[in-house]
């Protein structure tokens, strides 16, 4: 009974994703409030169904009330927060809301999956991490004068994290990653350090473009990078570089400053490569994981087999191993979402991922003061290279380098600082939204007072005719 609704559930699945996503591209063609309200209603509809036959599916598979009770815990989370996030902020994007927390279900499904425990944790992490985070839009509407003059905090608080990690950090997968706080729970610092070097970035980017400040802005940018490579964090490393030297080019428009950032960052790589073993050992099983199956090559074969056994429909939920992925909770959770459910459905997970990015971008390009612009642009160049840079690594188009998929990993300090980006890009949209209904509210009241004057002028011209 169970193998036959394993079977038949992994159709209806993959439609109501497919379902979801071609929605969430809808939405941009409605103009009106109330058209895009239905559309994020209908959303919300097929969230909260998945998430019900997940559900059931799960209880069935292991019988264990505590499934029963993780659905009632995080469906409460879910109707709260996207019932108390808009009440709180009228103007806040719903869009974007559902679709980070249909990110977040996915996550949670698949963290049950696996590992019973780690979902329990992460719905815990996922409350610690809401309620946070909804104060971030009203910190930014309070503090907006003032962020960009703590320049200096970001910079040095960051770096002063980083270095604290890479002196005295838990070694996790060959590289320094996490404190451990009395055995309860980790926090990886360079998932937050990734916004303030952002804000650093931006605060040294709008007081000045002159030589002498972009070039001390580039060694301060460097020197965070030198140290998440001396403590082995490549793959973050690489994100910082590289939304690092897109934010100069869009600060300056000079397009000298890519090349001789790639440039200087190829001449790193490959100096990386013949200093640190670990670096020719992930090259070595990118290249060729069969011939160490057993022992180096065996996480990314495991998840080559895993994608290509769920082909594009899946082997549904509890129908997989993807369980026999090392680390599948964390860096392959897209593996394992590809084996139970589907590469439809991890092709959908993608294009909601990219239109979250669109939209993070389309909001930078609407900021007009420039601190907000480079950080809005920072923040979406880092938030789309960490998807890039580990679906690529699951699939085997760029070496291992061990960073999460936002929303969806396991992880306190990914879910974290996904958050904080997803409620930065929510206070800027709502601030600027709020300043143009300001100028168009001025915009017609100077054009009432004008059509008043004329209307007096002319009504004096009438007077002056007549007499």
């Amino acid at each position: 009974m169970l193998n036959l609704m394993v079977r038949v559930s992994r159709y209806l699945i993959t439609a109501l994703v497919v379902l979801y996503t071609i929605l969430d591209f809808y939405y941009f063609t409605k103009k009106t409030e109330s058209g895009k309200n239905s559309v994020v209603s209908v959303q919300s509809f097929l969230m909260y169904t998945l998430q019900f036959l997940f559900t059931v599916i799960l209880f069935a598979f292991y019988e264990d009330i505590t499934i029963v009770i993780l659905y009632v815990a995080s469906l409460l989370v879910f109707i709260i927060y996207q019932s108390v996030y808009p009440a709180i902020y009228k103007r806040a994007d719903r869009h974007l809301l559902n679709n980070v927390m249909f990110l977040v279900m996915i996550g949670l499904t698949i963290q049950a999956r696996l590992k019973l425990n780690k979902a329990t944790k992460q719905l815990i992490l996922l409350i610690v991490a809401a309620v946070i985070t909804l104060l971030v839009p009203k910190i930014l509407d309070n503090a907006r004068k003032y962020l960009y003059r703590w320049t200096w905090f970001y910079g040095l608080g960051g770096l002063a994290a980083l270095l604290a990690i890479c002196l005295f950090g838990q070694e996790e997968y060959g590289a320094n990653l996490s404190f451990t706080v009395k055995g309860l729970f980790s926090i990886q610092p360079s998932e937050i350090v990734k916004i303030s070097l952002v804000l650093f970035v931006a605060g040294m980017f709008h007081r000045s473009l002159e030589f002498k400040q972009i070039f001390v802005t580039t060694a301060v940018a460097a020197l965070h990078v030198l140290v998440l490579v001396a403590s082995k964090d490549l793959g973050t490393a690489l994100i910082y570089f590289i939304a690092y030297v897109l934010m100069l080019f869009v600060a300056t428009e000079q397009f000298r400053y890519v090349l001789a950032g790639f440039g200087s960052g190829t001449l790193a790589a490959v100096g990386a490569y013949f200093m640190f073993r670990h670096i020719r050992v992930r090259v070595a099983t990118w290249l060729d994981p069969w011939s160490d199956i057993t022992n180096t090559g065996w996480q990314i074969a495991q998840s080559l087999f895993g994608i290509g056994t769920g082909g594009w429909i899946g082997m549904g939920l509890t129908g997989g191993t993807p369980g026999v992925i090392p680390v599948a909770e964390k860096d392959f959770i897209f593996a394992a979402v590809c084996e139970e459910m589907g590469i439809i459905t991890g092709i959908c997970i993608l294009l909601i991922l990219l239109g979250i990015l669109v939209q993070f971008l389309w909001i930078s390009t609407w900021m007009k003061h420039m601190f907000y612009k480079i950080t809005a642009f920072g923040l979406a160049c880092e938030f789309g290279f960490q998807i890039l840079i580990n679906v690529a690594g699951v699939i085997k188009l760029v070496p291992l380098t061990g960073v999460t998929l936002p929303f969806i990993s396991y992880g306190g300090s990914s879910l974290l600082s996904s958050f904080f980006i997803f409620g930065i890009f929510e206070g800027l949209f709502m601030n600027k939204l709020r300043e143009d209904e300001a100028l168009e509210r001025e915009r017609k009241e100077q054009a009432a007072r004008k059509s008043s004057r004329a209307s007096a002028i002319s009504k004096a011209q009438m007077k002056l005719n007549e007499w």
